[in-house]
C-alpha cells in the first residue's frame, strides 16, 4: 500500500474538521433580521404581518427548527404565537437580499410585545414594541424600537420599519409609522449589494491570524502565519 494514503487520509480529516468548524457559527443580524412589521390600526387591525430581510444565499425549510418568528407576551413573558415558512405570502429579492413577510390568522397583540427571530434552534434577534419585554424561552430581555403602531392615529397599511442605507440590521434605524411594503425594500431604505460589502470588509493586511471564506460554500479555512494550514500539511505530506 502506498505509505502517503493513510497521510492524505488525516488530512481530508482535519480539512472537514475545519469546514465543520464554519459551519456550527451561528446567525447574526449581519446575516438576517426583522425588517418590517405591522400590528395595529385604526378600527379593527388588518394587514398585520412580520418582514424579514436576509442574504439570499442562505436556504430554509418548512420547519420551526429552521427559521420561525416567535411572538412574545410582554405580560407573562411567554411564546403566544409562532409563524413559520407556511405563514409566509409576499416576498422579492434584491441586492443580493430576499425580503419574506409572514401573517397569521390570529392578531399580534398590541403591545408591550415583542418578536423574536430563530433560526436553527438559535436566537439570532428579539425585538419589542411599547417597552422592554422578556422572554422566558430564552431567558433574555428584548430590544425596544422605540416606535409604537396606535388605534388612534395608525392608518391601514402602515407599519414600523428600518431606513437608512447598508447591508446589515445595524445599518438602519427604525421609522414609522409609514406606508407598508411587505415583503419588498421598504421606501426609506437602500441596502448595499452582498458582494459590495464583502469588498468593504476585506482586509489583506490582517495579522497572522485570520480567515478566509468561500461565501457560496460557506466554507472558512484558518489563517495561520500568512498561510493555509490545511494545505501547507497536505504539501508536507506528499513531500515525505
Amino acid at each position: 500500500m502506498n505509505p502517503t494514503l493513510p497521510r492524505i487520509t488525516l488530512f481530508f480529516v482535519i480539512f472537514a474538521s475545519f469546514v465543520g468548524l464554519s459551519h456550527a457559527v451561528p446567525y447574526s443580524t449581519s446575516d438576517i433580521w426583522i425588517n418590517e412589521f405591522h400590528y395595529d390600526n385604526i378600527g379593527g387591525d388588518t394587514y398585520e404581518f412580520v418582514e424579514i430581510a436576509y442574504k439570499n444565499d442562505l436556504v430554509f425549510t418548512d420547519d420551526h427548527d429552521s427559521l420561525s418568528l416567535e411572538l412574545i407576551n410582554g405580560d407573562d413573558s411567554d411564546r403566544y404565537g409562532r409563524m413559520k415558512l407556511g405563514h409566509a405570502y409576499e416576498e422579492s429579492e434584491e441586492d443580493g437580499f430576499k425580503f419574506l413577510a409572514f401573517r397569521r390568522s390570529s392578531s399580534i397583540q398590541n403591545g408591550p410585545d415583542g418578536v423574536a427571530l430563530v433560526v436553527g434552534g438559535e436566537l439570532v434577534q428579539f425585538l419589542s414594541y411599547g417597552g422592554i419585554i422578556h422572554s422566558n424561552d430564552w431567558n433574555v430581555d428584548s430590544s425596544d424600537i422605540g416606535l409604537q403602531e396606535s388605534n388612534d392615529s395608525t392608518q391601514e397599511k402602515y407599519s414600523l420599519q428600518l431606513a437608512g442605507s447598508g447591508y446589515s440590521y445595524e445599518d438602519f434605524s427604525w421609522i414609522g409609522p409609514a406606508i407598508a411594503s411587505p415583503g419588498g425594500l421598504n421606501a426609506g431604505q437602500e441596502l448595499l449589494s452582498v458582494d459590495h460589502s464583502e469588498e468593504e470588509d476585506d482586509d489583506t493586511s490582517q495579522g497572522p491570524v485570520g480567515t478566509i471564506g468561500a461565501p457560496d460554500s460557506g466554507i472558512t479555512l484558518l489563517l495561520l502565519g500568512g498561510g493555509m494550514l490545511p494545505l501547507i500539511f497536505l504539501r508536507r505530506i506528499l513531500r515525505s
